[in-house]
């Protein structure tokens, strides 16, 4: 099998079965036999979304699974696949939110080190004038 259709394989696995173990092997896999493709990269953004999942999450939607199994249904409904997905989206922008604010705060302490050593120059260039 190529790398789009294990990928495939691994996506369906993760966000319509709920199986997270197996779609992290599958996800290795593409990236071990795969390493230059394009689906090596998003199966390495597709295990981090599973591994940052929190284990409630990952219960909650396998509880859903096997409810929905037990009443006959074999997959999750496409509202519960969306809300899998927004959950984990929103995750990762949350993340982001997370280095943007670090990233300012040190461009901020950044530009006050800088006014204080402007200061400090004027000062020394007046004392010596």
């Amino acid at each position: 099998m190529d790398s789009k259709g294990l990928y495939e394989k691994a996506y369906n696995l993760h966000y319509f079965k709920s199986d997270f173990s197996k779609a992290i092997e599958l996800y290795q896999e593409i990236i071990k036999d795969f390493p230059e493709s394009e689906e090596a990269g998003y199966s390495k953004n597709q295990i981090e979304n599973i591994e940052n999942m929190g284990n409630l999450e990952k219960e909650k939607l396998k509880n859903k699974k096997e409810k929905q199994e037990g009443e006959g249904k074999t997959h999750l409904s496409m509202m519960d696949r969306q809300e899998a997905i927004l959950e984990a989206i929103m995750k990762d922008i949350s993340k982001m939110g997370k280095d943007i604010h670090t990233i300012s705060t040190i461009v901020l302490i950044w530009f006050i080190l800088g006014l204080i050593g402007i200061l400090i120059s004027v000062i020394t260039f007046l004392s010596i004038v």
